[in-house]
């Protein structure tokens, strides 16, 4: 998919999971992120910060891409995220990039119930 297509449709994915949570995790907040950097948005809920970056396809440059807004996340929001996951709408993720984001702490959800599962996961774990 070409980043002309992706950047268009990004922000329907990004609505269709606001719209998920509301409907199916109401215990989670989904907000759209306004800067450049960082992630995609941020999931708030259950005690937790989420930082999650929207991929048609995850690249290892995702996964270096949130890491990178971190701390721009925690000046914004006054804290680190709890969990920090590439969300990949097209159910895919490549071998390599999942290992190096595994690596690197970062989740992959492949999935909206998926994504629930791991903030459910980050939330009980604190």
């Amino acid at each position: 998919m070409s980043v002309v297509v992706e950047e268009i449709v990004k922000p329907r994915v990004k609505r269709g999971l606001a719209d998920w949570f509301e409907d199916y995790a109401p215990e989670y907040r989904v907000r759209g992120w306004p800067m450049e950097r960082g992630p995609d948005i941020i999931i708030k809920g259950k005690g937790i910060l989420a930082a999650v970056k929207v991929a048609v396809k995850p690249r290892a440059e995702d996964v270096d891409q949130l890491i990178a807004g971190v701390g721009i996340v925690k000046m914004v929001c006054d804290r680190r995220p709890d969990l920090l996951v590439i969300y990949s709408y097209s159910g895919e993720a490549p071998g390599k990039v999942a290992d190096y984001a595994a690596e690197k702490g970062v989740k992959i959800a492949r999935g909206p119930k998926e994504l629930k599962k791991l903030l459910d996961e980050a939330a009980s774990g604190q």
